[in-house]
């Protein structure tokens, strides 16, 4: 499965990305591995699984 997920940053914007590994990348962002996200608490918004990785992308 992929996913296509939506992150709230503390600022209120949004983060919208696609992984294959939803809790690794999710880990990634509240270590503060990401950049986009790298100085902002996040909390997972919404998230979708996709059979394929072009649809996940297209998702994004």
């Amino acid at each position: 499965m992929y996913y296509t997920y939506v992150l709230r940053c503390s600022a209120g914007d949004f983060y919208v990305g696609s992984t294959i590994n939803l809790r690794d990348r999710f880990a990634q962002h509240e270590a503060g591995r990401v950049p986009a996200t790298a100085h902002r608490p996040v909390i997972l918004e919404y998230y979708e699984a996709c059979r394929f990785e072009a649809n996940a992308r297209h998702r994004e």
